[in-house]
């Protein structure tokens, strides 16, 4: 009789998590009369900027119903990983973007290239003809938000950013925080 030798294998540990569905909020602008959707204003996760999973495919798939209705959209992408939605090259380089797309003057759109350390713009987001734009100043609306969640005491500045800051970066950031450290003192 011929035996067959068993190998033993050590397991491999991984996550086990499924890719599910995750809904995630966004801001609807409506007409207050019929209550139609007028703009759509996006702030982009890492699920929507992360090819391969059920997030990113869920969000092109809602972005291109927009982008063919006569719906505005807005989409402000503050994370420096991950798929970007519009073209840069090496010769524009940006850490955040930020794009309007009113339909009105499809195919055209405006497109912020933020660099750090620039300020966040000021964002004129459209409404419906005849109305003109109003103006969302991202600054200002981000730096409400951080102090308000409290994001200071729970965010580690300890750890390294990802991806990476250049040097120049990380200088700037330093100085932010030293900045910041003797204001709350």
């Amino acid at each position: 009789t011929q035996t067959t030798a068993l190998l033993e294998t050590e397991p491999v540990t991984g996550i086990t998590v499924p890719d599910a569905e995750i809904s995630e909020a966004y801001l609807t602008i409506r007409d207050r009369a019929t209550h139609e959707v007028v703009t759509v204003i996006e702030v982009l996760s890492p699920g929507n900027k992360s090819p391969g999973t059920n997030s990113y495919a869920s969000y092109v798939a809602k972005r291109d119903v927009v982008l063919s209705s006569p719906t505005n959209l807005v989409e402000i992408d503050l994370l420096r990983g991950g798929e970007r939605f519009w073209p840069l090259n090496e010769y524009q380089p940006a850490d955040y973007l930020v794009h309007v797309s009113a339909a009105k003057q499809r195919p055209q759109g405006q497109v912020w290239k933020i660099v750090l350390p620039q300020k966040l713009p000021k964002v004129q987001i459209p409404l419906k003809l005849p109305d003109p734009p109003v103006v969302l100043d991202l600054s200002a609306v981000f730096a409400t938000i951080y102090q308000r969640a409290g994001y200071e005491r729970v965010v580690d500045y300890s750890q390294e950013c990802q991806p990476p800051l250049s040097e120049s970066q990380r200088a700037w950031a330093t100085e932010v925080l030293k900045r910041r450290m003797l204001q709350s003192t």
